[in-house]
Protein backbone atom coordinates (compact mmCIF):
# COMPACT_ATOMS: atom_id res chain seq x y z
CA UNK A 1 0.00 0.00 0.00
CA UNK A 2 2.79 2.41 0.90
CA UNK A 3 4.58 1.71 -2.42
CA UNK A 4 1.39 2.38 -4.38
CA UNK A 5 0.99 5.78 -2.67
CA UNK A 6 4.58 6.72 -3.52
CA UNK A 7 4.09 5.77 -7.18
CA UNK A 8 0.83 7.72 -7.25
CA UNK A 9 2.52 10.85 -5.90
CA UNK A 10 5.40 10.44 -8.32
CA UNK A 11 2.94 10.20 -11.22
CA UNK A 12 1.20 13.40 -10.06
CA UNK A 13 4.52 15.25 -9.80
CA UNK A 14 5.56 14.13 -13.29
CA UNK A 15 2.19 15.17 -14.68
CA UNK A 16 2.50 18.60 -13.05
CA UNK A 17 6.04 19.10 -14.38
CA UNK A 18 4.92 18.14 -17.89
CA UNK A 19 1.97 20.54 -17.71
CA UNK A 20 4.19 23.42 -16.57
CA UNK A 21 6.71 22.73 -19.34
CA UNK A 22 3.94 22.63 -21.95
CA UNK A 23 2.54 25.96 -20.76
CA UNK A 24 5.88 27.74 -20.47
CA UNK A 25 5.28 29.68 -23.70
CA UNK A 26 8.53 28.53 -25.29
CA UNK A 27 8.06 27.19 -28.79
CA UNK A 28 10.69 26.01 -31.25
CA UNK A 29 11.56 28.46 -34.00
CA UNK A 30 10.36 27.30 -37.42
CA UNK A 31 13.42 27.44 -39.64
CA UNK A 32 12.01 27.21 -43.20
CA UNK A 33 14.17 29.91 -44.73
CA UNK A 34 17.65 29.89 -46.11
CA UNK A 35 19.91 29.70 -43.09
CA UNK A 36 21.80 32.97 -43.24
CA UNK A 37 22.91 33.18 -39.59
CA UNK A 38 25.62 30.83 -38.29
CA UNK A 39 25.83 30.88 -34.49
CA UNK A 40 29.11 29.62 -33.02
CA UNK A 41 28.52 28.61 -29.41
CA UNK A 42 31.44 28.56 -26.97
CA UNK A 43 30.59 27.70 -23.37
CA UNK A 44 32.31 26.23 -20.36
CA UNK A 45 31.69 22.51 -20.52
CA UNK A 46 30.27 22.59 -17.01
CA UNK A 47 30.81 19.94 -14.46
CA UNK A 48 28.96 17.66 -12.14
CA UNK A 49 28.25 20.77 -10.08
CA UNK A 50 26.69 22.94 -12.77
CA UNK A 51 26.52 24.07 -16.37
CA UNK A 52 25.17 26.72 -18.71
CA UNK A 53 22.17 26.83 -21.03
CA UNK A 54 22.06 29.25 -23.94
CA UNK A 55 19.19 30.05 -26.30
CA UNK A 56 18.04 32.73 -28.70
CA UNK A 57 14.47 34.01 -28.82
CA UNK A 58 13.56 35.28 -32.28
CA UNK A 59 10.96 37.96 -33.00
CA UNK A 60 9.82 39.70 -36.16
CA UNK A 61 9.30 43.45 -35.78
CA UNK A 62 6.61 45.33 -37.70
CA UNK A 63 6.62 48.92 -39.01
CA UNK A 64 5.30 50.17 -35.65
CA UNK A 65 8.24 48.48 -33.86
CA UNK A 66 5.95 45.88 -32.31
CA UNK A 67 7.63 42.50 -31.81
CA UNK A 68 5.98 39.18 -32.61
CA UNK A 69 7.49 36.12 -30.95
CA UNK A 70 8.40 33.52 -33.58
CA UNK A 71 10.15 30.95 -31.43
CA UNK A 72 13.27 29.90 -29.57
CA UNK A 73 16.39 28.07 -30.70
CA UNK A 74 18.35 26.18 -28.05
CA UNK A 75 22.07 26.75 -28.50
CA UNK A 76 23.20 23.28 -27.47
CA UNK A 77 25.55 22.50 -30.36
CA UNK A 78 28.84 24.23 -31.22
CA UNK A 79 27.33 25.46 -34.51
CA UNK A 80 23.66 26.34 -34.98
CA UNK A 81 22.28 27.56 -38.32
CA UNK A 82 19.25 29.84 -38.34
CA UNK A 83 17.26 31.48 -41.11
CA UNK A 84 16.27 35.11 -40.62
CA UNK A 85 13.85 36.79 -43.04
CA UNK A 86 15.74 39.18 -45.34
CA UNK A 87 14.92 42.88 -45.53
CA UNK A 88 12.77 42.82 -42.38
CA UNK A 89 13.56 43.78 -38.84
CA UNK A 90 14.33 40.90 -36.54
CA UNK A 91 14.82 41.12 -32.81
CA UNK A 92 17.10 38.48 -31.31
CA UNK A 93 17.41 37.95 -27.57
CA UNK A 94 20.32 35.71 -26.61
CA UNK A 95 19.88 34.32 -23.11
CA UNK A 96 22.26 32.49 -20.81
CA UNK A 97 21.42 30.67 -17.59
CA UNK A 98 24.15 29.12 -15.52
CA UNK A 99 23.15 26.61 -12.92
CA UNK A 100 24.85 25.31 -9.83
CA UNK A 101 24.59 22.00 -8.05
CA UNK A 102 21.06 20.53 -7.99
CA UNK A 103 19.74 23.00 -10.56
CA UNK A 104 19.70 26.25 -8.62
CA UNK A 105 20.30 29.21 -10.93
CA UNK A 106 23.66 30.85 -10.33
CA UNK A 107 23.42 33.62 -12.89
CA UNK A 108 21.78 34.77 -16.09
CA UNK A 109 22.26 37.36 -18.79
CA UNK A 110 20.51 38.52 -21.95
CA UNK A 111 21.87 40.26 -25.04
CA UNK A 112 19.50 41.98 -27.47
CA UNK A 113 20.08 42.59 -31.16
CA UNK A 114 17.71 44.52 -33.41
CA UNK A 115 18.78 43.94 -36.99
CA UNK A 116 17.57 43.68 -40.57
CA UNK A 117 19.19 40.80 -42.43
CA UNK A 118 20.00 41.75 -46.02
CA UNK A 119 19.23 39.41 -48.91
CA UNK A 120 22.36 37.55 -50.03
CA UNK A 121 24.36 38.52 -46.94
CA UNK A 122 25.68 36.04 -44.37
CA UNK A 123 25.78 36.61 -40.63
CA UNK A 124 28.08 35.04 -38.07
CA UNK A 125 27.41 35.24 -34.37
CA UNK A 126 29.77 34.20 -31.63
CA UNK A 127 27.97 33.40 -28.40
CA UNK A 128 30.32 32.90 -25.44
CA UNK A 129 30.10 31.98 -21.80
CA UNK A 130 33.57 31.39 -20.37
CA UNK A 131 34.73 31.89 -16.78
CA UNK A 132 31.45 33.56 -15.77
CA UNK A 133 31.71 36.11 -18.60
CA UNK A 134 28.89 36.30 -21.17
CA UNK A 135 29.32 37.84 -24.62
CA UNK A 136 27.60 37.99 -28.01
CA UNK A 137 29.09 39.40 -31.23
CA UNK A 138 27.48 39.37 -34.68
CA UNK A 139 29.25 40.07 -37.97
CA UNK A 140 27.55 40.95 -41.25
CA UNK A 141 29.32 39.70 -44.39
CA UNK A 142 28.43 40.95 -47.84
CA UNK A 143 28.39 38.41 -50.69
CA UNK A 144 31.94 37.19 -51.36
CA UNK A 145 33.47 39.10 -48.43
CA UNK A 146 35.96 37.40 -46.13
CA UNK A 147 35.65 39.91 -43.34
CA UNK A 148 32.54 41.22 -41.76
CA UNK A 149 31.28 44.35 -40.09
CA UNK A 150 30.19 44.08 -36.47
CA UNK A 151 26.50 44.66 -35.83
CA UNK A 152 25.96 46.69 -32.66
CA UNK A 153 23.84 45.25 -29.86
CA UNK A 154 20.61 47.29 -29.86
CA UNK A 155 17.51 46.74 -27.80
CA UNK A 156 13.94 47.09 -28.98
CA UNK A 157 13.71 50.62 -27.54
CA UNK A 158 16.15 51.76 -30.26
CA UNK A 159 13.62 50.89 -32.97
CA UNK A 160 12.50 54.05 -34.80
Amino acid sequence: MHTRAIWGRLALVLLAVTAVAACSGVRPYENPRERNLAINVVTDPGSLFGGVDAAVDIYSVDDRCQPEYLGTVALQDPLVLVGLPPDRLSYLVFTFSSSAYLGSIRGSAAFEVLMAAKAGYRYEAEVRYIDDIYNVEILEKSPGARRGVEIPLRDLASCN
